[in-house]
């Protein structure tokens, strides 16, 4: 038995104006909600670099030549935490490598070294 209280309350409900949101809005957040668990947090660009203790640009250069692999989200791009974090823990020697000069520019440097500087009589 239902009473007319009951009656009320159950209507009320139902009266109420439901909030309207855009699917996209909900599926942007489920999408970010997923990656962000996936790769352990999202870092921008300017955060990562603060963090390997590099200048922004390098962090690019890492990106270019493929060593750290963005994130595309919401018009930015993020790095993730997981990938800085296993990049830290590589073993890499710091500063530029050494530059091992080719054949050519041995031949070269070789040469100029055998050159007198004045020619013999002439002093």
């Amino acid at each position: 038995m239902t009473t007319k209280a009951d009656n009320a309350s159950a209507g009320t409900t139902v009266d109420l104006p439901q909030r309207k949101v855009k699917k996209g809005v909900l599926d942007v957040f489920r999408n970010l909600r997923a990656i962000t668990s996936r790769e352990g947090g999202l870092l921008p660009f300017a955060t990562a670099a603060a963090v390997l203790g590099v200048s922004k640009q390098r962090v690019h250069d890492l990106v270019n030549e493929g060593t750290l692999h963005p994130i595309d989200l919401l018009g930015k791009k993020w790095l993730s935490a997981n990938e800085l974090e296993s990049f830290v823990k590589l073993e890499r020697q710091s500063g530029r490598p050494w530059n091992e000069p080719s054949i050519k520019e041995q031949w070269r440097a070789a040469f100029d070294g055998a050159k007198d500087p004045s020619p013999p009589g002439k002093k």
